[in-house]
Order: structure tokens, then C-alpha cells, then sequence
């Protein structure tokens, strides 16, 4: 398991923990930069995080286990990374746009497409910049709340039949 452990000597670093305590934990990135949000891509050969090395939250691939290597993916300000289910695909936040780009792993030199904006609009960013508080599904829907503007609660009960209803329908448009 990939987790960020806060040290003062060198702010957030990326620790590979064991669940069972088979081992120590362990620093895989410890710089004097802030690293964080880390996920292994669905293949388990590369690292997706965040880190303010640049002086911006902007966000970073490198090999694994190596580590030797990083590449920026981001452009401008870049918060919780998050990888497509396929690994071909990296989400983030830059702002209140969420972008995504193609990623591709042939061998050990990734490629990147220009990152795009999918939509832009006021969701949530929750208590980290780091840490994504969305979910992206295996068809390429998004699962985030939205900012409220207002004090109303809304409880919505039986939700599991009215999901089976919008999904009969064709999903939300």
C-alpha cells in the first residue's frame, strides 16, 4: 500500500507500507518537496502522485519499483491524481476543470497526450489536495458531489432502485 507520511524534515513523502506487517515501512520519494495522493497504475509498473516541487501542486508519473526517472503530466496547477481503470488514462483536477490525458507504456519511456478539459464546475475538493475525492467508474462516468449553494438536505431512500431506473434509462445525460 502506497501512503503519505508527513515528516518535518522533509514535508509529505511516499511510503510503501505493508498491510500485514511483513516489513517496515518504507520511503519510495523523499525529497524536501511535498509528495502525495500516490496510486500505482493498474499494471503496477508506474506511480502516479502530486508534488510541489515546482513551488504548484502539478502532477508527476514515475517507474516503479526504479523511481528513477519522473515525468510532469500536468500543466499548471494539478491536484488528485487519479488513473483510468485501463492505466490508459490519468484524471485530475486543475481548479475547478477536471482534465485527462492518454498515457502510454511501451517499454520503460511513457508518452502523454496534451492534457484536455473535460467539464469545469464547483464540486467538492474535501479536507486534501491530494487525496482524490472522486471516483471515476470502468465506463468513464464520474462520481463527485457537487457544491451546495443553499442550506438544503436532501435523503434520498430506496437510492439502489432509483439507480436500476436511471441505469434501465440509458444513465444520466
Amino acid at each position: 500500500m502506497l501512503v503519505v507520511r508527513v515528516q518535518p524534515e522533509t514535508a509529505g513523502d511516499i511510503f510503501l507500507m505493508s498491510i500485514n506487517a511483513k516489513f517496515p515501512p518504507r520511503p519510495l520519494l523523499a525529497t524536501s518537496a511535498y509528495e502525495g495522493g500516490a496510486q500505482l497504475s493498474p499494471d503496477k509498473h508506474w506511480i502516479l502522485y502530486q508534488s510541489n516541487e515546482t513551488g504548484e501542486p502539478e502532477i508527476y508519473v514515475r517507474r516503479y519499483p526504479a523511481m528513477d526517472r519522473e515525468w510532469q503530466v500536468s500543466e499548471g496547477v494539478g491536484t488528485q491524481a487519479h488513473w483510468g481503470t485501463t492505466g490508459r488514462e490519468i484524471y485530475y483536477r486543475s481548479g475547478q476543470r477536471m482534465m485527462v490525458l492518454a498515457f502510454h507504456a511501451s517499454g520503460s519511456e511513457p508518452s502523454f497526450e496534451k492534457p484536455s478539459p473535460l467539464f469545469a464546475d464547483e464540486y467538492v475538493f474535501g479536507q486534501s489536495i491530494s487525496i482524490p475525492n472522486y471516483h471515476v467508474t470502468r465506463d468513464g462516468r464520474f462520481i463527485m458531489l457537487r457544491r451546495a449553494h443553499g442550506s438544503s438536505l436532501r435523503v434520498v431512500i430506496n437510492w439502489t432502485e432509483e439507480l436500476k431506473q436511471i441505469l434501465a434509462a440509458g444513465g444520466v445525460h
